[in-house]
Parts: structure tokens; C-alpha cells; sequence
């Protein structure tokens, strides 16, 4: 198995970006369909909706899953150089299309002939949800198919996927990178982050908001600004194990957090943290460190 990384400059002479999102004929960065994929049950036709990456990182997806897969997560990037103000090019909102290229000096497949490459260009995306990796995919332009339908499916049965597939209040962080190496240039890295929430069938409003800008549904059926994602419940470590509690924080916004450790042996521990809109895609906390004196944390 696998897997990929981009290491990027806060300083990098490119930016990523998703695909602006359709609103009544209208390419945004931010909008609101008031629409959600469905299928007729009496002829089983689709009617499905797209909705790609939000175009600016730190935006939130809010997408229905109404269990039969007309709801489907595009997960492509794309790329502008600062201080281009080059119009946004609408052929990218094809499914799969990206401004992303591999080229040879032929013309020929780069997959299918590796050794004519010039331009080694790629974009590669994962999102997540707390438990376990849902999707994964390095490509580039023109990739066949590469949404996810948000639906009953179990994930290809993946380690600690639920069997229930996208229910209400899943969240999910999107995270992804570019690479740019064309020939003669300086290699140029760029990273993404957003974040998708599950809503459920017959919300009828599919949409991509600002991070922050209005209460989010949550898996227990509550909204709230900010959700934190703490350490797996359930975990068990060994007497003497050193613990340290990390949060990740969706939307990606800046907080001020603070919270108490409970131990085993009934002492507290109480922290405070800060995390800003520029950090990655956790919170991690300074303190306290604990030494746990008995096998499970409370």
C-alpha cells in the first residue's frame, strides 16, 4: 500500500484551490443550491448533484446523503500563481478536469510512457473522517470518475468504516496538496484543507459556506460553530503509557480551547490551547502530559 504527501512553503508562488460552485448559472466561491440529488424510486432515475472541493481551502461542504448516491463529493483540485489575476477558466467545472497536467515531449500517455514526461504535474486529495481514512487519489487532469457518492456504502469494508456508510452529522476533513515541476522551473508545492458535512435527506440545500458563518449539524443531532474531534473513544494504553490529548477543530477557524484530563486515579489536569486559521489539521495542546497510573482512560 501506498500513500503521498506535500511538504509546501507558507511562501509558495502557487495556490490551491477546488472548483467554484453552479448557483443559478452563476460560478461562486461560496453559495447555496437549495437543491439535493434524489432518485425516483417507481423508475429509478437519478437526478444527481456535484459538488466539488470548495474553491477557497477552509471552506465547508454541506451535502445530503439520502442513502441511494445521487449526492456525490468532487474531489479536484486545481491552481492559480500569486499575483496572476488570471480569469477563472469554466471548463474545469467538467467532472474530473483540472488545470493540473502531466506532459511529454510527444504527446504520448504520460502513465503509459513515464520516460517522455517533461512535466511532472499532479494534485492528490484524502479526506477523512475521525476513525479512519474514507478516499484517497494522486491524479491530474482529466481523472475518470474520482467523486464519492455520500451513501450506505461501507467503503470497501475498510478498518473502522461503519456499515452505515454517510449518516447526518458525519464529518469529514478534506486535505490535499499540488505539485508543480515543469521542466526548467522551480518545483512549486501548494496544500489545501476544508471540510464536508453530512446533512440529512431532504434538507434540499446543498451548499459551500465560509468557515464559521453558521451553526453546523453535529452527530449527536445538535449544530454549533465549532466542532472538536478529541482522541478516539474507547482507547486503551498500557500502565505508564504518556498521554497527550490532541483536537481537531472543524471548521478550520481560530479558537481558544481549553479542557480538563480526567485520570484514572481521580486527579485532573486542566489546559488551555490555541489554534489559528493558519495551522494544519489539528489542535495540539502543550499540556498536560499524564502518566497514566491504570490501563484505560476515563
Amino acid at each position: 500500500m501506498r500513500h503521498a504527501g506535500v511538504v509546501y512553503p507558507e511562501d509558495s508562488s502557487i495556490v490551491a484551490h477546488g472548483k467554484k460552485l453552479s448557483v443559478q448559472g452563476k460560478l461562486v466561491d461560496r453559495g447555496e443550491r437549495h437543491y439535493e440529488g434524489y432518485v425516483l424510486e417507481e423508475s429509478d432515475f437519478r437526478y444527481l448533484d456535484h459538488i466539488n472541493f470548495p474553491y477557497n481551502s477552509g471552506d465547508a461542504i454541506l451535502i445530503a446523503s439520502e442513502q441511494q448516491g445521487a449526492n456525490k463529493i468532487e474531489p479536484v483540485l486545481t491552481y492559480e500563481v500569486k499575483g496572476k489575476s488570471t480569469p477563472y477558466d469554466s471548463t474545469l467545472q467538467a467532472i474530473g478536469r483540472t488545470n493540473i497536467r502531466i506532459r511529454t515531449s510527444n504527446g504520448l500517455s504520460p502513465e503509459m510512457f513515464p520516460e517522455y514526461i517533461t512535466d511532472s504535474a499532479y494534485f492528490l486529495w484524502l479526506c477523512s473522517r475521525p476513525g479512519f481514512m474514507s478516499r484517497f487519489l494522486v491524479a491530474h487532469d482529466n481523472s475518470r470518475a474520482p467523486y464519492w457518492p455520500t451513501s450506505r456504502t461501507n467503503f470497501g469494508g475498510q478498518f473502522g468504516a461503519s456499515n452505515n456508510g454517510d449518516l447526518p452529522g458525519d464529518i469529514y476533513r478534506l486535505l490535499g496538496g499540488v505539485v508543480l515541476r515543469s521542466k526548467g522551473q522551480t518545483p512549486a508545492y501548494a496544500g489545501y484543507q476544508a471540510s464536508a458535512f453530512i446533512l440529512p435527506r431532504g434538507s434540499n440545500n446543498n451548499r459551500v459556506v465560509g468557515p464559521g458563518l453558521e451553526d453546523l449539524p453535529s452527530p449527536d443531532g445538535k449544530t454549533c460553530t465549532v466542532l472538536l474531534v478529541p482522541v478516539r473513544p474507547g482507547m486503551v494504553y498500557q500502565v505508564g503509557t504518556i498521554f497527550r490529548a490532541v483536537l481537531q477543530i472543524d471548521p478550520v477557524v481560530p479558537c481558544d480551547v481549553q479542557y480538563t484530563l480526567s485520570a484514572p486515579d481521580g486527579s485532573g489536569r486542566v489546559a488551555e490551547g490555541k489554534a489559528t486559521s493558519s495551522d494544519t489539521s489539528q489542535l495540539g495542546m502543550c499540556g498536560p502530559w499524564i502518566n497514566l497510573a491504570s490501563g484505560h482512560i476515563l
